[in-house]
Order: structure tokens, then C-alpha cells, then sequence
């Protein structure tokens, strides 16, 4: 006779209610590379991560012997993991408002690329940005937080534990309205200079009709929009770091179950 091996029916469902969790957060983490690639990848991703978390977990999840009773748990935890991965992505569309605001007003939007994260075009500006977030993300060590994050999260609200409540999605609208704000505050140095050189040229055109002010107003742009942001880019880890942290404030606060 062959060994069989038991397998706790309060383990399974604990794991994949950690699973459910750590698939929700996966599925909007902005990660350059993580949604272009293969949809298996993504799966074993989230497997491994639920195995490297049992340690926390494998002692805190509750029973649940009703299916309609599992089912809610399950809905319940892949809704937490996904606002902690729309919380996190709000980092990154902060630096890609700031790159498409720059890309409208400096030309660099009739030059596109294919874009990693959806597959469609996209300006090469805005794909460098994502990159540079993502680079930022890691250097400054906020996955490191995200990830000690969760690992509270286990332990302060257990799997099948997490209770959804409207304020949670006040809390993220609210967080969203940091977009615009901080991607204003990084993109209107350029901003302000590129509209300096339109009146510049606008007043140039009115001396001089005979001058190609058209032709001259592209190269222009591009370049002082260039030079500027080559000037500014010391700045945008500061910036990244002071938005980063109401925002962490905040999957802190979800993770944890303290958002309503």
C-alpha cells in the first residue's frame, strides 16, 4: 500500500483564501514586465508568495464549513487584495500623468511604442516613466514595506477574516485625487517653460510673418522639454517618497482592517 498524505481541510481552504488574496494584489501591482508576461507566470507568482506567507498564516485562519460561507471569504479576500493593489498602483500613475501631461505639450506623443503593461501603443515617454517608477518602487525599498505589510495583515485580520465596508472605497477615491496632484507638481516646471517658449514664438511669428514659427516650435520644445526635465529628474525620488508614504498609510490601513 502506498502512504497517503493528509491534507487538513481548514489548510486548503486557508491557502486558498491566501491565495485569493495575494492573486487580488498581483493582478493590479503595476510591476513593469508582470502583466505582459504569461498568465501561468502570474499564477505561480501568487502560489509561491501564498507558500512563503504560511508560517503567518497556517495558525490564523478560521473554519468554515458552509460553501456559501466559504465563497463570501473568498470574494471577501481577493476584494482586500485588490484595493491594496490599486493603492500601490496610484504610485506609478502618478509618474505616468506627469510623463503623458509632458508628452501632450512637448511633442514627444506622436512618437509611440508598444506599452509592456497593456499591450498597446503608448508614448515612449510614458513607458520610460513607468520603467523609472518602478525602478524608484524598488530602490527606495517600498516593496519591502508592502510585503511586511501583508505579513501583519495575516496576523491582525486572518484569512477569511476581512470585512469590505464603503469607506474603504472613499479611502481610495480620495487616495486617487493624489494622481492628478503630484503629477502636476512633477510635470509644471516643464509645463510652464514649454508654455513660456509658445508665447515667445507666438511673439516672434507676430514680428516676422515670413518666419516658420511651426517648424521651429517642435525642435524647440523638444529640447528645452528635454534639458528641463534632465535638470528636474533629482527631484522626482523626493516627490515619489513624500506621496509614497499617505499611500502606504493607507495599505496599512487596509491590510490591517482598519479602513472603516
Amino acid at each position: 500500500m502506498h502512504d497517503s498524505v493528509y491534507l487538513p481541510a481548514n489548510l486548503l481552504a486557508g491557502f486558498l483564501l491566501v491565495m485569493a488574496r495575494m492573486g487580488g494584489i498581483m493582478t493590479f501591482l503595476p510591476i513593469p514586465g508582470l502583466k505582459g508576461g504569461p498568465v501561468p507566470v502570474r499564477v505561480v507568482f501568487s502560489v509561491l508568495s501564498s507558500f512563503l506567507m504560511f508560517p503567518v498564516w497556517s495558525k490564523s485562519h478560521g473554519p468554515f464549513t458552509a460553501p456559501p460561507e466559504f465563497f463570501a471569504a473568498i470574494v471577501s479576500e481577493a476584494m482586500m487584495g485588490i484595493a491594496v493593489g490599486l493603492a500601490v498602483s496610484y504610485l506609478f500613475d502618478m509618474i505616468t500623468m506627469a510623463a503623458q501631461s509632458l508628452s501632450l505639450q512637448a511633442g514627444y506623443g506622436y512618437a509611440t511604442t508598444i506599452d509592456p503593461t497593456t499591450d498597446a501603443d503608448a508614448g515612449f515617454l510614458v513607458v520610460l516613466a513607468q520603467f523609472v517608477a518602478g525602478l524608484i518602487f524598488f530602490s527606495l525599498g517600498f516593496d519591502r514595506q508592502v510585503l511586511a505589510i501583508l505579513g501583519r495583515s495575516f496576523e491582525v485580520t486572518p484569512p477569511g477574516f476581512f470585512v469590505f465596508s464603503p469607506s474603504l472605497t472613499d479611502s481610495l477615491v480620495q487616495a486617487a485625487s493624489g494622481i492628478f496632484s503630484t503629477g502636476l507638481r512633477l510635470a509644471l516646471p516643464v509645463i510652464t517653460l514649454l508654455a513660456m517658449a509658445d508665447i515667445a514664438l507666438a511673439s516672434i511669428g507676430r514680428l516676422n510673418s515670413h518666419l516658420q514659427v511651426t517648424a521651429l516650435s517642435f525642435p524647440i520644445k523638444m529640447i528645452a522639454g528635454l534639458a528641463l526635465m534632465a535638470w528636474t529628474a533629482v527631484l522626482i525620488p523626493l516627490v515619489f517618497q513624500q506621496a509614497a508614504q499617505p499611500l502606504l498609510h493607507l495599505v496599512e490601513r487596509i491590510a490591517l482592517g482598519k479602513a472603516h
